[in-house]
């Protein structure tokens, strides 16, 4: 939420809306996010009283829209989970197979996946994502804004083709958006 709102409030890759902006950041904050909070606060130096009360009328409307969890549902702690099962050997080969030349893509399309306020952050989640998926084979981009660096990936030959990256790290629990390259 933070991510996306800060990107509304700047016009990063969508169109600027700031009472919106203002919505997002709004219930990132109120979910206890310290950087949410601080941005939070530059925001109020900047938006007028009624841009600042629409935003928060906005909050409160989507905070009411979101399922609240069945009574049903048991919640397990983490770190009552199983641990993962480890690895099994593999057998090394005596000869090494050709490694295929890595592909290149070309196009004006990224996707950013986050802004950080370090950049060993923003490397780090590069790295876990690039082995597989919508990342592979693609490039990190990390492009500094005052004190964060948002990262992005791509580029992408189309904005279709981004947006299916950006669709299947959702699905497993990744902020993600589409943004053109400049």
């Amino acid at each position: 939420m933070l991510m996306y709102g800060t990107a509304l409030f700047n016009g990063d890759g969508v169109a600027q809306d700031p009472v919106l902006a203002y919505a997002f950041v709004s219930r990132a904050a109120a979910q206890g996010l310290a950087p949410a909070k601080s941005t939070l606060e530059q925001m109020d130096q900047v938006l007028t009283v009624d841009q600042r009360k629409k935003g928060l009328s906005i909050a409160m409307q989507k905070a009411k829209s979101v399922p609240k969890p069945s009574r049903d549902v048991v919640r397990t702690p983490v770190a009552k989970l199983p641990a993962k099962p480890k690895p099994k050997p593999v057998q090394v080969a005596t000869t090494m197979p050709e490694k295929p030349a890595p592909t290149v893509s070309t196009g004006s399309w990224r996707m950013q996946l986050g802004a950080f306020g370090q950049r060993g952050s923003a490397e780090a989640l590069f790295r876990k994502l690039s082995s597989g998926g919508p990342v592979a084979g693609h490039q990190m981009i990390l492009i500094p804004a005052g004190a964060v660096t948002r990262l992005q990936v791509g580029p992408f030959e189309s904005k279709a083709a981004a947006t299916a990256g950006c669709r299947t790290l959702a699905a497993r629990g990744q902020v993600c958006f589409v943004v053109p390259a400049k």
